[in-house]
């Protein structure tokens, strides 16, 4: 962990302590159910600053889910194209 994450750790864990109580940094780090019912307490309380160091946060440990793709952005895989079948393709020389 470089020291600017671990700096954003330790100032989220500060501000979250008035919120929610003490939360163990070693679990947030390690343990992603954790992390994430933890976030997930401190979003649905906490004021526009801590909100934003839960993100960047969750972020800078890679917790954050990426949007699901709309159904129109998804490209089926095209089928592949069937072999010759034995009666159409002669092998060799044609008589």
């Amino acid at each position: 962990m470089d020291n600017e994450t671990f700096q954003l750790l330790a100032r989220f864990i500060i501000k979250t302590r008035k919120i929610i109580g003490a939360v163990d940094s070693n679990r947030l780090v390690n343990d992603q159910k954790y992390a994430a019912e933890t976030f997930d307490k401190v979003e649905a309380v906490a004021d526009e600053e801590v909100m934003m160091l839960s993100l960047t946060l969750r972020h800078r440990l890679g917790l954050l889910q990426q949007e699901p793709a709309k159904p129109e952005q998804v490209k089926k895989p095209e089928p592949a194209p069937e072999p010759p079948s034995p009666s159409k393709y002669k092998f060799g020389a044609r008589s």
